[in-house]
């Protein structure tokens, strides 16, 4: 019998929705999950034969290659947002979910303009942590619809910040994020110099911390990003310019591939608790939107658990966590729902692309002795092992007769 080799590799686990092993026993992608029709599988051996032969209108490809299927991007945002979408009405939550894809996660041009193109209907957006991802994100952002985010994150130096007008000037919806007190004097700056006004984010280092190697830059230690307490001063200092009415978003992140939506939850809690300060305390009232970060994890193993490799929920339940959480405190302190944003990396893009490499040598699977032993060389296998289980028995019984100063006596090597 022929081995199954996807229950070998495990690719029903960690390959759940969009990868399987088809009727020929080759490995093929689902490019709408489980909603792929069969004749709608690609058949990865397939392609790369066909990839690699050679005709007179087509050119050998070389290993090693890259094959990228856009359709499962289109169905990760669509899933995105369905999972919000959803959650939304479930709750009666007042505001609308509107992502964000983070630039660093993957810079290919034709995975950032996918990325806007498929999620046009949804208003997705793009974030930006430097200056080239914030040039790659404007160039990309004039094709998406009127209202799409660009989230500027990172170290702000005054050329970053004047990019970052400019981009408002053009039209973009680019909202600067403070990390550190001093960016804030720089923007003032910058659009006094340019006389662009901008809408500006402060970035809160939160309390709440994840366990494992991806949480470790998060909690009251982690670097950059401001405190409650500096948010509140950052607010007032706006006052009292008067210009409180750029600061319109809240934003969080408390590490990747956070591990359970218990997390979540109190994360976005959190993060609202400060919101709503800014909004009733510190008269912050255009405040539009919560951005909840990254950290919406892949499940690598299929495990469902809170190992590094692996994340306890999925779409649906992150999203709803979400929802509930910023619901609960704003209707706790009286304050109008925000938009929610997130920025959804590698659980967006991680599942849309493969790297093959050419095998220069294989090593035979072992096979073992059993597989290959005929009846009669079993049958003598058992006889030679009963044999010996005679033996060791009388053994056993001669000594457990033995006198006990004769068995001391023994173990110093003196035959009685």
């Amino acid at each position: 019998m022929a081995k199954n080799y996807g229950d070998v590799y495990h690719i029903e686990d960690w390959g759940e929705p969009y990868f399987a092993v088809n009727k020929d026993g080759h490995l093929c992608v689902r490019i709408y999950g489980r909603d792929t029709l069969p004749e709608q599988e690609i058949d990865v051996l397939s392609v790369i034969e066909k990839a690699t032969s050679t005709d007179e209108k087509r050119k050998k490809l070389q290993f090693p290659m890259i094959l990228r299927f856009p359709d499962v991007l289109r169905h990760r945002i669509d899933s995105l947002h369905a999972a919000f979408s959803n959650a939304i009405k479930s709750y009666q939550y007042g505001s609308v979910y509107q992502g964000v894809f983070p630039v660093k996660v993957n810079q290919n041009k034709a995975v950032v303009q996918d990325m806007v193109h498929f999620g046009y209907d949804h208003n997705y957006g793009l974030e930006a942590g430097s200056k080239p991802e914030l040039l790659i994100a404007m160039s990309c952002l004039t094709k998406a619809k009127p209202g799409a985010y660009l989230i500027c994150n990172g170290y702000k130096d005054s050329s970053y910040v004047a990019l970052a007008l400019a981009a408002r000037a053009m039209g973009l919806n680019a909202i600067i994020v403070l990390e550190m007190e001093e960016e804030l004097d720089i923007v003032i700056e910058q659009s006094s110099k340019l006389g662009v006004e901008p809408v500006i984010g402060v970035r809160a280092k939160l309390l709440t911390k994840i366990q494992g190697h991806f949480g470790s830059t998060g909690g009251k230690h982690g670097k950059f990003r401001l405190l409650a307490k500096k948010i509140y001063e950052v607010a007032k200092k706006l006052k009292a310019l008067n210009k409180l009415h750029w600061l319109k978003l809240l934003h969080f992140h408390v590490g990747c591939m956070i591990p359970t939506t218990d997390n979540v939850f109190d994360a976005a809690s959190e993060a609202s608790n400060i919101y709503c300060t800014l909004v009733k305390e510190c008269g912050a009232e255009m405040m539009t939107t919560l951005d909840c970060g990254g950290g919406l994890g892949v499940d690598y193993d299929e495990t469902r658990s809170s190992t590094p490799m692996s994340v306890a929920y999925g779409l649906e339940e992150y999203a709803s966590k979400v929802v509930q959480a910023v619901q609960d405190r704003c209707d706790y302190h009286g304050v109008p729902h925000p938009v929610l944003c997130t920025e959804s990396g590698r659980a967006m893009a991680s599942h849309h692309s493969m790297i093959i490499l050419e095998a220069l040598s294989a090593t035979p699977e072992p096979k073992d002795d059993d597989d290959e032993a005929t009846t009669e060389q079993l049958h003598e296998r058992i006889r030679d092992l009963s044999s010996k289980l005679q033996s060791f028995k009388a053994e056993t019984a001669a000594h457990m007769c033995m006198p006990s100063h004769a068995v001391h006596v023994k173990k110093h090597g003196i035959e009685c």
